[in-house]
Formats: structure tokens, sequence, C-alpha cells
């Protein structure tokens, strides 16, 4: 079961031909920032096809209420009205250009556009599903609910509920940003109809999900795609044991109905190679990685973007495990074929260039690392946004080399800046927003400021003892940090319960920081006995 959807801005041939140029450059960037958002659902990417007009096609029907919300703000006051086909799509010939593809979904939602062109203004949700099943109507039932609480929005209204998407519904921070007091954002949000119109989208979401992009019925490849998809959206929470259960179900399915040299087969092998990174399987990571490449050689050829794609990953697998001159060579490989045919300004290309100055910064060229790191920066603060979540691992690339450089004003200038990111973005309590408390107060440390050090480490183990549990390498790391801090305050009882909740991890992992940690404690212990 696929997803295509086609979308059209039905007044921009009215306007200036300034105006039309302006909006197609901001749409251009649009549809790459969701082409590198959703890659891994991506079967055919988004372009725009006739001036005004733009398709693509998803495994993941439920990613569409997300691009759908996504391009009506980037694009307003321009009103846009889709067409969505959910159906097999029987003809996939080329995975970069949706016109490159046909089938029934294709035509179901050419259908479903032209049912929407009479029902449009700026304020509308004008989107119109056809199906291959029953639930048509209900679907877009629900859209036409959408669509009569999105009409009766005020201009205040619009800009508060969208700054809700985009900032983690935290309205305390929405207040700040807009001027008002946080009462005056919780009027509007009611008039808005906020919580009903949220609801709807979600339910949206949750019935696609269920309904379409995790179902088990159907041919064995549809079942493959429904593996695959469970399995993208549990890596994306985290949840890598069930993620790899559910990757390992579609592999073994397209390698049955495909074959092991199949395309739909090296997606498999590549995502399964993503998860053990994640995992830091670096062994296992490289064997599905090389598993993809050599397909994507065969079938795709060297210079595909695809095959690109995983030769990144190789490299990315090679920075991890210290490597730098390695995880360069690869590096260079995938930037060659991304420059010559994806850009200089796509965030595909970005991506490389962010990764080798991470690696040059590895190896302590700092110049060269913060070359690359900067054209990264470039490209994500005008392609994906300032506010993007790959924006802010810019910044915090950019801070830690200066930090290894010694310049810790410019480190914590730039953490700063990530972590204002990353509390308005995803919120005080996620996993990367810890990450940033913890590297702050790595600065602070450095700055022998012992008492912000603490109150940064702090505010990270509490979220990571609470998302990653207390047997975790990062909970560990926490310990042992908070553990220094209380031990260059000359506190050495708090630092020896931490450095022994920090010892209790890494023994358990037969961790290379065990040797190390035993040593401070023993010699806290001597000296307190002496």
């Amino acid at each position: 079961m696929y997803c295509v959807i086609i979308g059209s801005l039905i007044e921009l041939k009215e306007q200036t031909p300034s105006v039309r140029k302006s909006v197609l450059e901001k749409m251009e960037n649009v549809l790459a920032r969701i082409n590198y958002d959703f890659k891994e659902n991506i079967v055919a990417g988004f372009i725009i096809t006739s001036g005004d007009e733009f398709q693509g096609q998803l495994s993941a029907s439920w990613i569409s209420i997300k691009i759908i919300e996504l391009m009506i703000k980037e694009l307003y006051p321009h009103p846009i009205i889709f067409g969505i086909g959910l159906c097999d799509v029987y003809i996939k010939i080329n995975s970069e250009k949706a016109l490159s593809t046909d089938g029934t979904a294709y035509y179901f939602a050419r259908e479903g556009l032209a049912a929407e062109k009479n029902r449009i203004n700026e304020n509308s949700f004008a989107v119109y599903f056809k199906t291959d099943k029953n639930d048509e109507a209900l679907i877009n039932a629900l859209c036409r609910s959408v669509d009569l609480i999105m009409k009766g929005w005020t201009v205040k209204q619009k800009e508060i509920v969208w700054k809700m998407a985009e900032m983690a519904e935290q309205q305390n921070l929405i207040a700040a940003a807009l001027g008002l007091n946080p009462s005056t954002v919780t009027r509007h949000l009611k008039a808005a109809q906020y919580t009903y119109y949220r609801e709807l989208l979600t339910t949206l979401m949750n019935y696609f999900r269920k309904e379409y992009d995790f179902a088990f019925d159907g041919t064995s490849l549809d079942c493959a795609t429904g593996y695959y998809n469970a399995g993208i959206y549990l890596m994306s929470h985290f949840d890598y044991d069930d993620s790899l259960d559910n990757l390992y179900k579609a592999l073994e399915i397209r390698v049955n109905e495909l074959g092991s040299h199949h395309p739909d087969t090296a997606v498999s092998y590549h995502n399964l190679g993503t998860a053990y990174l994640a995992m830091d399987e670096f062994d296992k990571a490289l064997e599905f990685y090389q598993k993809a490449l050599e397909i994507r050689e065969k079938i795709l050829g060297p210079k595909h973007p695809d095959t690109a794609g995983t030769i990144h990953n190789i490299g990315n697998v090679y920075l991890k495990k210290n490597d730098s001159d390695k995880a360069l060579a690869y590096y260079q490989k995938a930037l060659a074929i991304k420059e010559k045919d994806l850009g200089l300004k796509h965030p595909d290309t970005a991506a490389t260039y962010h990764n080798m100055g991470n690696a040059y910064a590895t190896k302590g060229d700092v110049p060269e690392a913060l070359e690359y790191l900067q054209k990264a920066l470039t490209i994500r603060e005008k392609v994906l946004g300032t506010d993007h979540s790959d924006t802010a691992t810019s910044h915090n690339s950019i801070g830690y080399t200066y930090l290894i450089n010694g310049n810790v004003d410019k480190a914590l200038e730039s953490y700063q800046k990530v972590l204002q990111i990353r509390e308005k973005v995803l919120g005080k309590d996620h996993i990367q927003t810890a990450n940033t408390y913890n590297n702050i107060g790595i600065v602070y440390s450095v700055k022998s400021d012992n008492a912000l050090s603490l109150e940064y480490y702090q505010k990270a183990l509490v979220i990571r003892e609470k998302l990653l549990g207390p047997m975790n390498n990062d909970t560990a790391s926490t310990y042992d940090s908070i553990g220094n801090g209380y031990l260059a305050n000359g506190e050495e009882g708090k630092a020896l319960i931490y450095y022994q909740k920090a010892l209790a991890i890494y023994e358990s992992k037969e961790s290379v920081q065990t040797k190390k940690l035993c040593q401070k404690i023993e010699h806290i212990i001597q000296k307190r006995d002496i």
C-alpha cells in the first residue's frame, strides 16, 4: 500500500512574476525539507511538476498529514489543494522522481485534486483522499471537520496554532515569543478550537498507521511494507529492539519475494544498518550497510544518490569508531556524488559537509572542521529553517569544535543556541535536550564554574535516567561527571556516591571506563583512610 500526494497552488498564476518566483523558491525548499526529513519513507521524491503543482510518493500514509500541515503553514497565504491516493502502485521506475511513477494511487490522487478545486481559500484544509477501501467517506469527513475549524481562524489564532506545532505546545514559550500573556495564548487557542483541531489530525494519523501503514494483511509484499513502516516508526521513537524485529521481518519477505539484489531489499539492509549504528553495534551496522551498498552500486549505479547515502553512512560508522581518516574517505566519495546530482545547497549535501566537519574536528584540524560545519549550517538554516533539529546539530558540532580548540566562550555561545532550539522545538524533557544540558555542563566544568556545571549535569541526569534508564552508558557518563564536580568542590562523600553508580553501569557492560573510574574511587578511599 502506498500514498501519493499531488498538490497545487491554485492562485499562483494570478500573482506577479516576482511573487511567483519567491513562492516557487520557498516551495522548492519545503519539498527538499520533506524529502530529507521523511527520506526513510519516501518512495518517489517530492518535486515541482508543472509550475504551481507538486507531487511525491510515500510508503507511510500517516506522514501525509504532517506534510499537509507543514506546506499550508510554510506557503501561507497562498492556498493549496491536495489530492491523496492510497492504493497499490504497480509501476515504480525512479525513486528520485515522482513523475516516473504510475499506478492506481496516482489516478486516485489526481481525482482527489479535482474534487477540491472549488473548495478553497487561504484558511482551507482542502484535502481529499481516494482509497480502495470503504473508509473514503469517513476519512474525508474528518478532513472536512478540520477544514471547518480552520476557516474560522483569525490571523492571530492561526499564528498561535502554528506556533504550538513548532514549539512542542509549550504555551509559556509561545507567549514569550509572540509578546503575549500566557492567558491570552490560552484564550486564542480556545477560540480557535485547537484541542479539537489537534485531536482530528492525531486521529487521522493514528488511523492511517493502524489501517494502512502497519497493516499485515494483503500480499506478502504489503506485509513487508507494513513491517518496514513499523520498524522505521519505532526507530524514530528510540525503540530499537522492536524496530529491528520488524525490519528483519520486512527483509525476510523482500529477499524471498524480490530476491537478494532488489532496490527494496537494499532499503531494508540500509535501515537495519542505521538501527545498529544507533545502538553502537558498529560491526553489525557495517555488515548491513555493505550489503546495501553492493546492491545499490549494481542496480542503481555507483553515482546514484541512494548509493551515496549508504557510502555516507558507512563513513558515519567509521567516525563513531574514531577512525576519522577512513570516515573522510567515504564522505569524500559520497560528497562527489551528492554535489553533482543534488547540488551544493541540498540538505543531503549539507549532511556530508557536516560529518566531514566532525571528522576533521576528531583529527584536531579545527580550521578545516569549522569550514565544513559552517557550510552545512548555512544550507540547513536556509532550507530546513533556523529551528530545525539538524540546524541545532550544526550549532552543537561547532560548539564542540570550539571547545576542543580551547575557545570555551565560543563553545558556550554555540551550545546555548542549540539549547534554545531544542527546548523550543523538542521540549525540556527530550533526550537531545538532555545531551545539550550535559554539554553546557562540560563547558562550565572547563571554566571551573562547578556550581553551574553541576546544575546542568543534574538537569541532564533527570532526563537520561527517565528516558534511557539507570543502566545506560550516557547515564553513567553523567554520574561520572557529577562525581567530578563534587570532587572539585571537595565534597568527596558525594563524589564517591556518583562514581559508584557509574561504576556499577560500566562493570555491567565491561566498559573501558571501568579501570579509570576504579582508580578515581580508590584514590578517594585511600585519601579518606589516611
